[in-house]
């Protein structure tokens, strides 16, 4: 996977002009000292993460250059009180690796924190940083084959002014209100080609993941993957779950070096979304909002301590965010109502799953595809929906991410009939009798705009929903014969939410229709509508020639039973406007 996106974009990562475009820099407080040795602060919070100005384009890049490669390629800073002592009195608290910069957090050093059990004196920081440009010093000599003191040297003037501003800083900073884990970076104002020359001292050394296994080959370097490999005294190569390598293998430093720009903009860019998709081509473009008939890559990583992991790697032929007709949902079940939220036309597949997540998933589908935690954690999705997801999850993906339609019409009914009756049921659950119930008929609209879109409008739900409630009128109000098996379905809808509308029951509870629900015959159907109507037939009138029309129909007729069509028949003629509250006089009107 690294080699793909490589082999896509790796003249995008070959040097640090990429920085200035997706660099975003950590919370902290960042200081900027000139020669005379003032300072000018900026300070970074979640609110300025996406500010563009002159003062943070000169910290990002200079921070790019300074950052360690990770917890075990810092630079060594630890030391000893006194030779004889085996005890490091500092561990390695910085995490900078350049002579121009010190970063650190607040928790480590006196006087910043109150009540902080890891602070450091000044006298201790001040050790820590001559240790600092001491390890900076060995790598700069291993490098150049120079002598270690000689360069050692070359630091004194940058190390007493990196001191000096430190003392100066810590006092400014003492006067702020500080988290535990907030940086403290410190940068001395040297032109960006010497950032870039100090870093590459560091980076000679540590950018492999080891350098036991460096060799030369026609003049160029070659070492041990740092990504997605381990390394340890018994095995050579470690294999990763995370990767789709079998064996290590020795890549050159202008790859690592691409690698480690790669990571940078995986850590900025991917490690902060769920999953993104890339098309394949020479722009690097995160779900752009055109994307038709291209291949693309599904990238999701996390953050993984700061560094960067690829969990999902995936190429999709032929992707299309573009849809070839556009999706409609209205509120077909009580268009006389108003609801905003259930009305969308969109020709964008990422807009057509937006809504399904909303609608249907309270803005949690998405997150689920990957992460089931982030779904069991969160409290406004009712048990119910988190389980559709995790059943249902990949038939989503497929259809939304990799235009795989075809699985998601096997699973639509499925889905979608279990949606709106566990919707029904935390409607009655938990509001009073007689309110609309608003989610209901948002779930279902829902439902019927992808059955006749995914399905086609000839024989859709809401055609043949259309078509039978026109009849049932004729039915319930001028004492019809129902004469289709819909038809049958739906009327048996209208009469059980009619029995419960005379309930004289603040609220309905869900057991009065679960069993409705759940039924798998005609007896059984029959045998609940008995069941409701010995319950709530006290406030029915005893000469109600509609009523005793319609039910002694639904009582001797036999119609075929297939099991989704009957609950799609029976769940729309719960929620369609009921007609027996509905006069003779408003059907002429309404002719």
């Amino acid at each position: 996977m690294i080699k793909d996106l490589l082999n896509s974009f790796g003249e995008i990562f070959q040097n640090s002009d990429f920085i200035k475009d997706i660099y975003t820099l950590e919370n902290g407080e960042y200081y900027l000292v000139d020669k005379s040795g003032k300072y000018i602060n900026l300070s970074i919070n979640k609110e300025h993460q996406n500010m563009t100005n002159e003062l943070y384009d000169y910290f990002a890049i200079r921070d790019y250059y300074s950052k360690y490669l990770d917890n075990n390629k810092s630079v060594d800073t630890s030391f000893k009180e006194n030779e004889n002592s085996n005890k490091s009195v500092m561990g390695k608290k910085v995490v900078s690796n350049n002579i121009y910069s010190l970063f650190f957090k607040a928790r480590f050093v006196q006087g910043l924190l109150k009540d902080s059990k890891e602070e450091n004196s000044l006298d201790r920081w001040d050790k820590c940083i001559d240790k600092y440009y001491e390890s900076l010093a060995k790598l700069k000599s291993n490098y150049l084959e120079k002598e270690y003191e000689e360069v050692l040297e070359e630091y004194i003037i940058i190390k007493e002014k990196m001191k000096r501003a430190f003392n100066a800083i810590i006092e400014d900073v003492k006067r702020k209100e500080l988290k535990k884990d907030t940086y403290i970076k410190i940068f001395l104002d040297y032109a960006i080609e010497e950032y870039d020359k100090e870093s590459n001292y560091y980076l000679s050394e540590k950018i492999f993941n080891t350098v036991d296994y460096n060799v030369v080959l026609n003049n160029k370097l070659y070492g041990a993957n740092n990504y997605n490999f381990g390394l340890n005294s018994k095995k050579k190569y470690l294999e990763l779950k995370s990767t789709s390598y079998k064996v290590g293998s020795l890549v050159s430093e202008e790859e690592i070096r691409q690698t480690r720009n790669l990571y940078i903009w995986l850590i900025k860019n991917v490690a902060t979304k769920n999953y993104v998709k890339i098309p394949i081509e020479k722009e690097l473009k995160i779900n752009p909002e055109l994307i038709e008939n291209k291949n693309v890559y599904i990238l999701r990583a996390i953050n993984d301590n700061g560094n960067a992991k690829i969990e999902h790697f995936e190429i999709v032929p032929n992707y299309s965010n573009v849809l070839k007709d556009s999706f409609v949902c209205n509120n077909y079940i009580m268009p006389n109502i108003e609801i905003k939220e259930n009305n969308i036309i969109t020709n964008k597949l990422e807009l057509m799953e937006k809504f399904v997540s909303n609608i249907w998933f309270s803005g949690y589908l998405e997150r689920g595809y990957f992460d089931f935690k982030i779904i069991e954690e969160a409290k406004i999705l009712t048990m119910w929906k988190k389980q559709i997801i995790k059943r249902y999850g990949k038939v989503f993906f497929n259809y939304f991410n990799r235009n795989n339609k075809l699985l998601f019409i096997q699973n639509l009914d499925n889905i979608g009939i279990e949606i709106v009756i566990n919707s029904y049921y935390d409607f009655l659950n938990n509001k009073e009798t007689g309110k609309i119930p608003f989610n209901v008929i948002k779930v279902m609209n829902l439902y019927l705009a992808l059955d006749e879109y995914l399905k086609g409008k000839e024989g859709s739900i809401n055609m043949r929903r259309s078509e039978v409630t026109e009849k049932a009128k004729e039915v319930i109000i001028e004492k019809g014969k129902i004469n289709t098996d819909d038809l049958y379905y739906f009327v048996a809808g209208q009469v059980a939410q009619y029995l419960l509308s005379l309930s004289n029951a603040s609220r309905i509870t869900q057991d009065k229709l679960n069993a409705l629900f759940s039924a798998n015959s005609v007896e059984k159907i029959k045998k609940e509508l008995t069941y409701i109507y010995n319950k709530y037939n006290y406030n029915l009138g005893i000469n109600y020639e509609r009523f005793n029309n319609v039910f002694s129909q639904l009582m001797t007729l036999e119609p075929e039973f297939d099991k989704t069509k009957a609950m799609q028949m029976l769940i729309a003629g719960v929620l369609t406007d009921n007609i027996f509250y509905t006069s003779i006089k408003d059907v002429k009107e309404e002719e």
